[in-house]
């Protein structure tokens, strides 16, 4: 689930992004990229730590590779978050805005209101039955 809540906010921030139109290909593209693999490797290490400190789990562990943060980030998922971040930013959101504009607008509200309670739903039965860790 973190993963897929990276990605979506890479495509809900991607607009934030469209600043850069009137800079070169090259600098835009750097730019998503060190902005992607910074803001993934924050969010990673982050829900490394909470889940670790609060429910006492360690879901994945980098220490194996070259470099690693106390393996909660490793340098080199950091890079495939920046190449996803580039793949979402110029393959994946383009076509997502051309089938934004085929669909209601409120069937778009209504699918996010449904993920979003599906997602906080999903949240809160794991936080609950993780209690009596």
């Amino acid at each position: 689930m973190l993963y897929s809540y990276i990605w979506f906010l890479l495509i809900v921030f991607s607009d934030s992004l469209k600043w850069h139109k009137k800079k070169k290909i090259c600098c835009k593209t750097i730019v998503i990229f060190f902005s992607v693999l910074i803001l993934s490797s924050l969010i990673e290490y982050s829900a490394s730590y909470i889940l670790e400190k609060f429910f006492n789990l360690r879901l994945w562990n980098y220490s194996d590779y070259k470099y690693n943060l106390n393996g909660r980030i490793a340098l080199e998922s950091s890079i495939y978050f920046g190449i996803g971040g580039l793949v979402i930013f110029y393959v994946v959101q383009p076509l997502l805005d051309k089938l934004r504009t085929r669909i209601n607008p409120n069937a778009i509200i209504i699918s996010g209101i449904l993920i979003s309670a599906v997602m906080i739903s999903d949240f809160i039965i794991t936080v609950t039955g993780t209690e009596s860790w």
